[in-house]
């Protein structure tokens, strides 16, 4: 019992000498404690927050532990750490070393035979159930005992990190026993052996020469065999080679290197006759040892404790990560919203639509907050020029691109040609190959530029010069839709020709006419059961079918028909498209 005793001491029953903990953390940071729990395996300590112990040990921190007069016993390794909304932080502490958890094992196994501590053990709460027996001089004998532990130094911390956690999950780790018994020798030494030690679960059998394992006797099977008639008297001087062969069977044998759930899974596929029979265990040096199923479900069940708070762990982690996300996604959504405002601002306003057109609408709808399409529009001595710009990308590259775009337009149109829609195009491919296509070693750092549908319009003659690059110009007359294709290059792409001289096309615009300039998201979007685009036929088809409403009417047929098409698929571009009426 005294062996049970020893493996936890809980507060309850710890005087107030050993109910305080010393702990020296790897970065030579000291914590006074208070101990919940200790046992030859580990502690479970409680420290109270203060403004002297603004930090505490991070999981597989090493931690050097002293319980009286600053005398260091043991060293562990930090398995977890949490504090709690009453300000207590919570630490576990795992004791690192074989060396040291059997070292420390024999000595409260020592002193509590020494003390006599044979007390029965409640079968609720494996406690004491007799505490009030332990004497307080007792206590500062055992006290005493501890500080007085041979070589209580701590290994370095080189090696420290350089091996394994204890509870790597592996059968290396968990409680055995190593009992061997030499084929040769009589069955009535197996029956001596085990009357010897009450605890031996098993008897390994090797052959004469002590190399080869030829099986294993279990204490159950073999006293189930003893207790049937005659079986001593017919077994008790019978060399352990024929016992073992005709009664006991091949061993389940495993390597100290599997896991201990994999060896339960295991151990428990068995028949129901060999479930819980020890297990035969091959260690790295080549050496045998029996490991005792109840224990190994003990140790899963350890091992499973210790994942558990690796994954609450884990778990809180997380979600401090996610929150700081989702405040990260917050301010990133609204850095986007303030920009989306600001490359709004850049868009003509609808009073200056009103006044230079008899009806107009606008379908404007970036793919994000911010998009990489634009529309701009300037009156310049009695005539109108009208610009429906597609940049490359989309999202915030596309609005930066945009807004360098709207500059270079403004300063083309107000200092070199604002009257031929090919020249100013020219002249835009010309700025813009210089200014985005910086090289960097020969090489170009992007290759970035623009489709664009511009137009010239002359109201008092009806008349609309087209010049465009990419993207076609559709007129709707008399229930006909007509496509003016745009030119084949884009503008300011770094494969351009920078001389290219792109071509105007002179439109007469009959009374009641409509023209449409839309980018190639509105053609390209995908939708249907197969995620077709949804091309330039039905498009045309769509304008055509809702011609009788009035413009801004039908943008919201359009958008409609859209949404319709596109289903639950995500906006694929930026979509814009300009209509008006001269």
């Amino acid at each position: 019992m005294a062996n049970r005793l020893v493996e936890r001491y809980d507060s309850s029953i710890l005087p107030d000498e050993l109910t305080k903990a010393h702990l020296i953390l790897k970065d030579g940071s000291h914590i006074e404690s208070t101990v919940i729990n200790i046992s030859s395996r580990g502690a479970r300590v409680d420290v109270s927050l203060s403004s002297n112990m603004m930090v505490i040990p991070q999981k597989k921190e090493t931690i050097k532990v002293s319980l009286l007069a600053d005398q260091i016993l043991f060293s562990g390794i930090c398995i977890y750490s949490d504090i709690r909304p009453d300000g207590i932080a919570g630490i576990g502490i795992y004791f690192y070393y074989p060396n040291e958890q059997n070292k420390l094992h024999k000595l409260l196994k020592e002193i509590s035979s020494s003390f006599d501590f044979e007390h029965e053990l409640d079968s609720k709460d494996n406690k004491p159930s007799n505490v009030k027996q332990f004497h307080p001089q007792e206590w500062e004998d055992f006290l005493q005992k501890f500080c007085e532990l041979d070589d209580p130094k701590l290994l370095p911390d080189a090696e420290y990190e350089g091996c394994a956690l204890q509870f790597d999950n592996t059968l290396a780790n968990v409680d055995s026993q190593s009992v061997f018994l030499n084929a040769s020798h009589l069955t009535k030494k197996v029956e001596e052996t085990f009357e010897n030690d009450d605890h031996l679960i098993g008897i390994i059998i090797l052959d004469e020469d002590g190399e080869q394992l030829l099986g294993m006797i279990s204490r159950k099977r073999f006293m189930e065999l003893y207790s049937k008639p005659f079986r001593k008297e017919l077994h008790h001087n019978k060399p352990l080679q024929l016992i073992a062969k005709d009664n006991f069977g091949s061993p389940l044998c495993l390597d100290e290197t599997d896991s201990v759930d994999y060896a339960v899974r295991i151990a428990l596929s068995r028949t129901k006759e060999l479930m819980y029979e020890p297990i035969v265990v091959h260690t790295k040096q080549g050496t045998l040892k029996l490991i005792d199923t109840q224990v190994l479900l003990l140790e899963l069940t350890r091992v499973y404790e210790i994942q558990s708070m690796e994954l609450q762990d884990t778990l809180s982690r997380v979600n401090q990560l996610n929150a700081q996300l989702e405040e990260s996604q917050e301010r990133i959504v609204e850095s986007l919203n303030c920009a989306s405002v600001i490359q709004e601002s850049i868009l003509p306003r609808n009073e200056l639509f009103d006044r230079l057109f008899s009806e107009w609408s606008v379908l404007y709808r970036p793919r994000d907050i911010v998009g990489g399409d634009l529309y701009w529009l300037r009156a310049v001595d009695g005539l109108v020029l009208l610009a429906v710009i597609d940049c490359t990308g989309h999202g915030v590259p596309g609005a930066f691109m945009t807004m360098t775009v709207n500059s270079v337009m403004n300063h083309i149109v107000d200092t070199i040609c604002n009257d031929d829609p090919a020249s100013i195009l020219s002249e835009m491919n010309r700025v813009l190959q210089n200014t985005l296509h910086l090289r960097r070693g020969g090489d170009s750092m992007v290759d970035a530029g623009l489709d664009i549908i511009l137009c010239c319009i002359n109201p008092d003659q009806h008349k609309v010069t087209y010049a465009g690059a990419g993207l076609s110009l559709y007129i709707l007359a008399d229930n006909e839709l007509c496509e003016i294709k745009g030119g084949r290059p884009g503008v300011g792409y770094s494969g351009n020709d920078p001389d290219y001289r792109y071509k105007n096309h002179i439109l007469d615009i009959g009374a009641g006419a409509v023209v449409y300039a839309p980018t190639d998201g509105l053609l390209d979007e995908n939708g249907a059961t197969k995620g077709f685009g949804f091309g330039r036929e039905r498009f045309k088809e769509m304008v055509k079918q809702h011609a009788h409403h009035p413009l801004m009417r039908q943008m919201e047929c359009f958008e409609q028909t859209l949404a319709e098409w596109r289903g639950s698929r995500n906006q694929r571009d930026d979509i814009t498209m300009v209509s008006f009426r001269l």
